[in-house]
């Protein structure tokens, strides 16, 4: 099975870990160097540890689309965090290929559903603090992973 979600992980160019910090908050991290094992089912995870990553249930993403949202596409890849031999490691548990319509009409409720909430409120989306993802990612490259300049 983990064949499968390896030859799916290849047509992507990364992967987005989900998981959870040591307050049970969510976060995300980009992993650009993707090494998912075929037979184990494991990715090896670069996370800085200012996010407090724990071990426990996790996901991985893996996207594309063009800047209009067209030719989306996406796999996901249920499992855990764990800490392995002092590194952190994926280890996949489920994968089911979703049809192609379930992403594009995600993506079109997704979009729609924030406009009308920010105009219910009368707001601008809100403000991207770039400074600490550029801080977060400083970290990452500090740990000999490449990421964004």
């Amino acid at each position: 099975m983990w064949d499968e979600v390896a030859k799916a992980i290849a047509g992507y160019p990364g992967a987005v870990l989900n998981a959870l910090d040591a307050d049970g908050n969510p976060f995300s991290v980009r992993q650009r160097e993707v090494r998912y094992d075929p037979v184990s089912g494991r990715l090896p995870v670069v996370l800085p540890e200012s996010l407090r990553p724990v071990e426990g249930r996790a996901s991985l993403l893996c996207h594309r689309h063009d800047e209009a949202m067209a030719g989306m596409s996406s796999i996901q890849v249920r499992g855990s965090l764990a800490r392995q031999d002092g590194a952190w490691v994926f280890v996949s548990s489920a994968f089911t290929p979703p049809p192609r319509w379930v992403l594009w009409d995600l993506a079109k409720r997704m979009r729609a559903a924030s406009r009308a909430y920010l105009a219910d409120r009368r707001a601008e989306p809100p403000e991207i603090n770039w400074g600490t993802i550029r801080d977060i990612w400083g970290e990452v490259r500090a740990a000999g992973r490449g990421v964004p300049s």
